[in-house]
């Protein structure tokens, strides 16, 4: 189910871009879980890569998802730098987040997605058919 909700999360973004930028996605069709707390609980991460054209600039991508999510009921949204390349971070309040990093030198808006941290009942393990 978590997988369901990060998958369909991640191509929402590119329906907050401008009209004219956005030219292709490509969604990883597998996720992975990581830990994210020290009891053994997990969180679905995942991954979609959208084809940016019309050459814009950075502030042109960013700032329309900004906008759009910064104006959404039950989004927090949080703009940071990392090695010298803009992020934004977009949060809900069910613990979903989504890390977004334009690529300018590719054209390519990197999406990575992960899940709220989840307790796998005991007889569950990760790699095990829904």
């Amino acid at each position: 189910m978590r997988n369901v909700i990060s998958k369909s999360g991640e191509p929402h973004i590119v329906s907050a871009l401008p009209e004219g930028l956005f030219a292709d996605i490509d969604q990883m069709e597998k996720g992975s879980f990581l830990q994210c707390s020290p009891d053994g609980a997990q969180e679905w991460s995942g991954h979609l890569t959208a084809t940016i054209h019309s050459d814009p600039l950075p502030g042109a991508v960013m700032d329309a998802l900004a906008d759009y999510f910064s104006a959404k009921e039950g989004y927090a949204i949080r703009r940071r730098t990392h090695e010298g390349e803009s992020l934004l971070d977009i949060a809900t309040a069910s613990g979903f987040l989504l890390v977004l990093r334009y690529c300018d030198d590719r054209d390519e808006l990197s999406v990575d997605s992960f899940s709220a941290c989840l307790r796998m009942p005991d007889d569950t393990w990760p790699g095990s058919p829904c």
